[in-house]
């Protein structure tokens, strides 16, 4: 005989920030890690008030980040390595690249 599984818990997130389009205040609505609505909002709280929302910038010719090169220059490339230059970008919003090897 089957149990019944717990139920999947779901996420809910909402980002407030000044929309890259237009400069205009916007709460960007995420549940389990899927945009789900935008929504323009009157105000921003004052902690949010100097944050901009955008897509995620992609670039196309990286030669290595954050102290990580991609050529061989500084030695052997190592997965270590690639996970730091790619948190790395990812936190300045980056959210994928080409690395140039």
């Amino acid at each position: 005989m089957a149990t019944a599984s717990p139920p999947v818990a779901t996420v809910g997130l909402v980002v407030r920030g000044l929309s890259a389009l237009d400069g205009r205040p916007v709460a960007v609505h995420v549940r389990d890690g899927v945009i789900t609505a935008v929504d323009r909002i009157a105000s921003l709280p004052t902690d949010a008030a100097d944050c901009f929302v955008s897509p995620g910038l992609i670039d196309n010719q990286v030669n290595g980040y954050a102290g990580v090169s991609f050529t061989t220059g500084s030695g052997p490339l190592t997965v270590a390595g690639v996970l730091t230059a790619t948190r790395a970008l990812w936190s300045v919003g980056v959210t994928s690249y080409l690395p140039t090897l």
